[in-house]
Order: C-alpha cells, then structure tokens, then sequence
C-alpha cells in the first residue's frame, strides 16, 4: 500500500508535529502557571495596599475619636460657663429692673 519511501517521508513528519503538539501542551500548562502566579503576586500586593489602608484608617479613627472627646470635654466644660453666665445675666437683668422700679418711683414723686 505504502512504499517504504512514502512512509520514511511520515515518520518525520509525525515525529515533528508530536513534538509540536508536546511542545504546546508543556508551554500551555507552564504559561498558565506563570499567570497564574502573576496573580497570586498582584493579589498579595493589593493584600498589602489594603492592610497599610485599613491601619491609616484606624490610626485616624484613634486619633479622631482622642479629639472628639476632648471637644465633647471642652463643650461641657462651655455649657457649665454658659449656665453661670446666663443666671449672672437673670441676676443683673433682676437688678436692673430693680433699679428702673426705683428711679420711676423717684421721678413719680
């Protein structure tokens, strides 16, 4: 059927693309592994990025949270001044209309 020239002419031929063939699969396999540890790479790099956010995030909040308290200390400590203003002023207001009562009085008479 096939004469022995015929078939030394396939035998490279099969051998090469075998090979081809081999050649691709192991490259194909090899290069998904590659990506596949480019990502892993990428993935903990951004791990890393996402970590150095979230402790300047909570270093922040730690530092808000100190100055918040020490604004909700100095507003109690003006609500406490603006009391004693206001019953000073009720005090002085209370005096003046004293004062007024008495001076109409005087100019009634």
């Amino acid at each position: 059927m096939f004469s022995l020239s015929t078939m030394s002419l396939f035998i490279p031929v099969i051998t090469s693309m075998t090979g081809i063939l081999l050649g691709w699969l192991i490259g194909r396999r090899k290069s998904k592994i590659e990506v596949d540890l480019l990502e892993v790479k990428r993935l903990e790099s951004l791990i890393a990025l996402w970590k150095d956010i979230a402790d300047n995030i909570k270093i922040e909040y730690v530092t808000l949270r100190a100055e918040n308290k020490e604004l909700i200390n100095k507003i109690n400590d003006l609500d406490i001044q603006l009391d004693a203003v206001r019953k000073e002023n009720e005090k002085l207001l209370k005096v003046l209309r004293e004062l007024k009562k008495q001076q109409n009085g005087t100019n009634e008479k």
